[in-house]
């Protein structure tokens, strides 16, 4: 019944005449979705969110920006989709969702090596001590749901990168981060990975996936699921 109605609204497009531009947006982090240096928006997740939009046919625009912006983008302007996001329980409702587009990469708490003194046996532990996340992260989303308390526990940041020099310099006890990111961030500032360590995972395992405003032009919707479906038939 749904292949249907996919199929009665992509043959109506022909008939009428139809001009909404999709607003695609999402954040700077490498490897997923990245501005290189000419200035083109790349990556892995990039590369399978164009190839879903030329199967699409669809008129659109792509721009990167922090993830809080771009976060607020896709909740409050119509016909704006974001990319790579977590499908949570607390994000659920909040948008239209179009899984899967990556496989999710596995998120770590981590502290300093030299920090022995930090002792997180189970998640909720972690209160007793300051850590560094990024808002409007699903991180940051999932800490708020669990009791965490912006300005207690949390220190809320713009980017990974801002939260890793916090927590090199001591002024947050915690980060949470995926293995990737952080290898990739230490490399950069020539420091070893020996320098952190996981202390327990963040256990979390919903997809990564593509997510529309709630407002979206039905027609925009229908024409990125038959996109998907090519994509990952």
């Amino acid at each position: 019944m749904v292949k249907i109605l996919q199929l009665f609204v992509l043959s109506m497009i022909g008939f009428q005449s139809w001009a909404a531009q999709l607003n695609v947006v999402t954040e700077h982090r490498i490897p997923l979705n990245y501005l290189n240096n000419q200035g083109e928006i790349v990556g892995e997740a990039t590369t399978i969110v164009r190839e879903i939009l030329e199967q699409s046919e669809l008129t659109y625009s792509l721009e990167v920006y922090s993830w809080a912006r771009a976060y607020y983008k896709a909740q409050n302007e119509p016909n704006t989709m974001i990319f790579s996001i977590r499908r949570t329980r607390e994000r659920e409702d909040k948008f239209h969702w179009i899984c899967p587009l990556i496989e999710s990469e596995k998120e770590f708490i981590y502290r300093l090596s030299s920090r022995n003194d930090i002792q997180i046996v189970y998640f909720n532990d972690a209160k007793s001590y300051s850590l560094g996340v990024v808002r409007d992260d699903f991180t940051h989303e999932k800490l708020v749901t669990n009791g965490f308390v912006e300005g207690k526990h949390l220190d809320v940041n713009n980017d990974g990168l801002a939260n890793l020099k916090k927590l090199l310099k001591g002024r947050v006890d915690l980060i949470v981060q995926s293995e990737k990111s952080i290898q990739r961030r230490l490399k950069a500032l020539k420091l070893p990975l020996s320098i952190v360590t996981p202390v327990i995972p963040f256990e979390l395992d919903q997809p990564t996936c593509m997510a529309l405003n709630k407002n979206t032009d039905p027609i925009i919707l229908e024409k990125l699921k038959y996109g998907h479906q090519q994509v990952f038939k």
